[in-house]
This record gives structure tokens, sequence and C-alpha cells, in this order.
């Protein structure tokens, strides 16, 4: 298998976008169903106010900064789980695709300073 094209990981943020979207479409469908009187409808709009609230909180906290993300702090970020998760790790995955260097252990201390 070769793959054709490298989205570089851009398509997960309009999934996730288009999941939560969904999610309150259907949310504010089923609200639409019930009863206007009944506590169900009151749950749905409660259900559908927090399905806002997270997709709003959840977007400045995780996607936007994650949009902005350089490789060192991505692989910074990858040597802070546990070793038995990155020992699979290839180290082409730290490939910097402007300078075509492989980043190690030394190049996050160089860039440190």
């Amino acid at each position: 298998y070769e793959t054709e094209f490298d989205s570089c990981g851009v398509f997960w943020n309009e999934l996730f976008h288009g999941a939560m979207h969904g999610l309150l479409v259907g949310t504010l469908s089923l609200a639409a169903l019930a009863d206007y009187n009944s506590m169900q409808f009151v749950a749905l709009l409660i259900l559908a106010m927090l399905v806002i609230l997270s997709h709003s909180m959840i977007n400045r906290r995780k996607v936007a900064p994650s949009r902005f993300l350089s490789l060192i702090e991505a692989r910074k970020v990858d040597m802070r789980t546990p070793h038995k998760v990155i020992e699979d790790f290839d180290p082409e995955y730290y490939r910097d695709p402007l300078t075509d260097k492989v980043l190690s252990d030394d190049s996050d201390e160089e860039n440190s300073e």
C-alpha cells in the first residue's frame, strides 16, 4: 500500500466539527419530537447547551492550538508518554519536511536554548 495523499492529520479537525454539529442537530431533532411541557424536552435542551459549551471549550483549548504545534513541540509531547507507547514509533515520524533531517533528543536541547 502506498499513500497517495498525506493530509497531515488535518481531516481530524473537520471530523471533530462535523461530529459535534451532528450531535447538536440530532439532540435538537429529538427535542423537536418531545412534548413541549415534558422533562425530556427540558433535558434535551440542557444537553444541547452542554454540546455547544463542550464544543466551544474543546475548540478553544485543543483544536486551535493543535493547528500551530511545531514538530519539536509535538516530539516533546510524545516523549512525555509512557515508554511502551513510543518504543514502536519510527524515527521517520520526526523528519522535518523542510530540512529533511530527523529530530533527535540533541536537537530538542539545541532548539530550547
